[in-house]
């Protein structure tokens, strides 16, 4: 019978915790909706589609501080660590998310020599423009978890730990797998 491995959750992973969801909320206050009308079943849908876009911002913030967490010793071997499926769902999300920023901003510097501007203000306008289909990244994200769980079980390496950092990564694995519906039928309307 193998030992389980608990690692505490200290009130530093609670101040990190709040650091991590600070950028989210500025972006959220930045970029979000104005105004939500919950009235008709299609405003209901692309209104709880918004919701769940906006609220990204904060859980891309935790998925990198859950990285960095469970990375933190003292911490299960690494050998362990690989079985569990919230440390793969945090470290697939972590990649998507990771090359999609890489795209955006090689697209908009890109853009930027394409036209001809050298002004740094200039090429963040281009930024902010590029980012139309961010929409779209939350389902990327959940399509990136899925088949990271799917090669885990069908692999048999599905080993789940009764830690805290564990069952939130499952949890951040199962929001961004519950965004997958909501931006793949974005024409309805």
């Amino acid at each position: 019978m193998r030992k389980c491995f608990q690692r505490r959750f200290h009130l530093s992973d609670a101040l990190l915790m709040i650091a991590a969801t600070s950028p989210g909320l500025v972006l959220m206050r930045q970029f979000g909706p104005l105004e939500i009308d919950w009235s008709s079943p299609n405003n209901f849908f692309w209104s709880v589609r918004y919701c769940i876009y906006f609220f990204s911002y904060i859980v891309v913030g935790w998925t990198y501080l859950l990285l960095f967490l469970c990375l933190r010793t003292p911490r299960l071997a690494l050998r362990r660590l690989v079985r569990c499926p919230g440390f793969v769902a945090v470290v697939a999300s972590a990649i998507v998310i990771f090359m999609r920023f890489v795209n955006y901003v090689s697209v908009a510097f890109f853009t930027s020599l394409d036209v001809g501007r050298a002004n740094v203000y200039d090429w963040m306008i281009d930024l902010f423009q590029v980012t139309e289909e961010l929409e779209l990244f939350p389902s990327e994200v959940g399509c990136a978890i899925i088949a990271a769980w799917s090669i885990q079980v069908i692999g048999g390496n599905w080993r789940p730990e009764p830690t805290w950092c564990d069952r939130l990564g499952r949890i951040l694995g199962l929001y961004w797998i519950s965004t997958i519906p909501f931006s793949w039928f974005t024409f309805w309307g």
